[in-house]
């Protein structure tokens, strides 16, 4: 009868386990929040993306940081908000995408049309924070910001720094004209 006992609970302890195994390999192939995200965003679903993204992005995903940024900085789109869009692109920054900043570059015109001077102000003192990781497009954009008069800042010895730390990290044809006019004054 022993035999028997062990046999049984041999048996039903195997059952258990291939049923584990079975649960687990389920839970496995579910898609995550930003695979369906991505699903979502790909159908045009972007309501559904956005939803999909605001878990993943709860969960620490930076990619679906980034795609929200995307998404609310897209003019063309009925969820276009420049401040939501700069919200996401710098939580996906502060996440290691590093795409993150140059989506946040290429939104400082469209957003300045909207919210003036002082969108500048809050990107200028943003990137003087990330600078320090060396990232030439942010040193040249700083550089920008002081050197041109549009965005009412204008500070030449600042200008000249970031350009010439710019520079310094990658060669930079636009960088160098700057410096030049800088210099040449």
């Amino acid at each position: 009868c022993d035999w028997m006992k062990k046999f049984a609970l041999t048996l039903m302890a195997l059952l258990l386990m291939v049923g584990c195994a079975s649960i687990a390999t389920a839970e496995e192939q579910l898609p995550s929040p930003y695979e369906l995200g991505e699903q979502a965003y790909a159908s045009g679903d972007y309501a559904s993306a956005i939803e999909w993204y605001e878990q993943a992005a709860e969960q620490g995903h930076s990619h679906a940081m980034f795609r929200l940024g995307m998404i609310y900085g897209d003019s063309s789109l009925m969820y276009h908000d420049v401040s939501k869009a700069l919200m996401w692109y710098q939580q996906a920054y502060e996440h290691f995408n590093f795409f993150a900043i140059h989506a946040i570059v290429d939104l400082c015109d469209d957003a300045a049309e909207i919210y003036g001077i002082q969108f500048y102000q809050e990107i200028v003192s943003l990137f003087e924070k990330v600078s320090v990781y060396g990232d030439a497009s942010v040193l040249y954009q700083l550089g920008r910001f002081y050197f041109d008069e549009t965005y009412a800042m204008q500070d030449l010895t600042k200008a000249a720094y970031y350009f010439e730390k710019q520079v310094a990290t990658v060669e930079n044809a636009h960088a160098l004209f700057y410096l030049y006019q800088i210099y040449q004054n």
